[in-house]
């Protein structure tokens, strides 16, 4: 799961995330939807958006982005990963903690996962 970020003004940052579709290896390929949300005017996306998986394949790994506007104030703030398997309409929600912080050393990046598991 993606739990703790720590974040600047400006600045992206880049988390990853896997996913494998554990239906039964019978079972037909699933299409899975990804969204991420962050605070409002906050820039928060995913690299793809949508990936049908086949059952028991190898995990797919998938990256969000944040980008906190320079008037956002500092201090601590919460993100949501969802995944959605739209083929058996289940949904899983993954939320994460974000502190916003000053530094003068710049940037931060850092990779961890999610896995959804219909």
């Amino acid at each position: 799961n993606i739990q703790n970020i720590k974040l600047y003004p400006n600045v992206e940052f880049y988390n990853s995330f896997s996913i494998t579709n554990n239906d039964s290896p019978t079972c037909s390929p699933s299409t899975f939807n990804f969204s991420v949300s962050a605070p409002t005017q906050w820039i928060a996306r995913v690299n793809e958006s949508s990936k049908d998986l086949n059952a028991e394949s190898d995990p797919f790994y998938n990256t969000i982005s944040l980008i906190a506007p320079t008037s956002s104030l500092l201090g601590l703030y919460e993100g949501r990963l969802t995944v959605a398997n739209i083929t058996t309409s289940k949904t899983y929600e993954f939320p994460f903690n974000i502190e916003l912080t000053s530094s003068d050393s710049g940037g931060s990046s850092g990779s961890g996962g999610g896995k959804g598991t219909p």
